[in-house]
């Protein structure tokens, strides 16, 4: 019976865990305007460097916004 209990909570920890994954998708760049401003934007470069900009805002054709440990970026 115990054997059951346990397993039964280690399949529940399962599912929440599954539940709990995130996704990212693409923005256009009209969609970018629309982030709110304490979001996080999860960016993707062309030579595959990932960024996490804290606080987005578009500044002319520029995505400006505070990387954690590099400080506020320009991209």
């Amino acid at each position: 019976m115990y054997t059951r209990f346990v397993s039964l909570i280690v399949l529940f920890g399962f599912i929440l865990y599954l539940g709990g994954c995130t996704s990212k998708r693409c923005l256009s760049p009209d969609e970018i305007n629309q982030v709110e401003r304490k979001s996080t934007v999860w960016v993707t470069t062309t030579d595959g460097t990932e960024y996490e900009i804290h606080t987005p805002k578009i500044v002319d054709s520029r995505l400006t916004g505070y990387v954690e440990g590099e400080g506020f970026k320009e991209i």
